[in-house]
């Protein structure tokens, strides 16, 4: 994830294949999915609800070469997957980087439940 300016952007192949394969294998346990375009932080955004917030571990987030966790977490046109599942994922190509929590102060929160407002895109 991040840095995705450095050729991804251009360059990538839509995740249509592991998208049917993460439905099909967690079927009523995958609850939502989205693709990183946005940035990581602006779209896990778009999972949270009145109930939920998305916490993020910032160690688990794979890098992109040349990519800092800044970059990862606000670079947008990654194109990657975001879903969460009721139960943990055993699928190849897929890392687990945070989790569903009860709903705190702000959409997305890193491990200590300190706010991550990093934007990302934000369409006018």
């Amino acid at each position: 994830i991040g840095n995705s300016i450095q050729d991804h952007h251009l360059n990538f192949t839509p995740r249509i294949e592991l998208a049917s394969n993460i439905k099909e294998t967690l079927g009523s346990s995958l609850h939502s999915m989205i693709d990183i375009s946005d940035g990581l932080v602006q779209d896990a955004s778009h999972l949270s609800s009145d109930l939920c917030s998305i916490q993020i571990d910032k160690k688990l987030i794979p890098l992109r070469a040349g990519a800092s966790i800044k970059n990862a977490l606000s670079d947008g046109e990654d194109y990657e997957l975001l879903f969460t599942s009721s139960i943990k994922p055993e699928i190849e190509n897929v890392t687990v980087i945070g989790k569903v929590v009860e709903k705190q102060k702000t959409k997305v929160v890193d491990n200590e439940f300190k706010p991550i407002e990093i934007p990302g895109w934000i369409h006018s």
